[in-house]
């Protein structure tokens, strides 16, 4: 199994995507170091969640356009465009969000993790370890 496999696999096991789309903003909250004042100020994803979940990816992604206008400090902006692009396979766009979304949150746990993946499934495997490393250090563990 390749390393961009192998990260996508344990990516499939906490993919954001399956769950309700207000669970991605509470799992960035548990594991982001995101200082509680731009938690309140991060716009509210849900209708481009919405959007994408139905089908509607250029209409998710104008959503996320108007909101990064609006909000161009919020991670996780960010990180969902990087995950729509992904599950849209188009992995440079999502490895381009993701940097963005590490860059505001240099400590953010989940963004590193999923830069990683980005990484790995553009066999880019030294960037994709190195930004496991950095999850790691940020305090990413799977299994909590």
């Amino acid at each position: 199994m390749a390393l961009g496999e192998a990260i996508l696999w344990i990516s499939s096991l906490i993919d954001p995507m399956r769950f309700a789309p207000l669970f991605l903003l509470a799992l960035m909250a548990c594991q982001e170091s995101v200082p509680p004042a731009q938690l309140v100020r991060t716009p509210n994803l849900q209708p481009a969640f919405q959007q994408f979940t139905s089908g509607n990816v250029e209409g998710a992604l104008a959503t996320l356009d108007s909101l990064e206008a609006a909000h161009p400090d919020a991670a996780p902006i960010f990180a969902a465009r990087g995950q729509f692009l992904r599950q849209s396979q188009d992995l440079e766009g999502s490895l381009a969000a993701y940097q963005q979304a590490a860059e505001l949150a240099p400590t953010g746990a989940g963004t590193l993790f999923q830069l990683a993946v980005a990484y790995g499934l553009l066999e880019q495997d030294d960037a994709a370890i190195d930004a496991l490393g950095r999850a790691r250090d940020a305090g990413f563990n799977i299994f909590n």
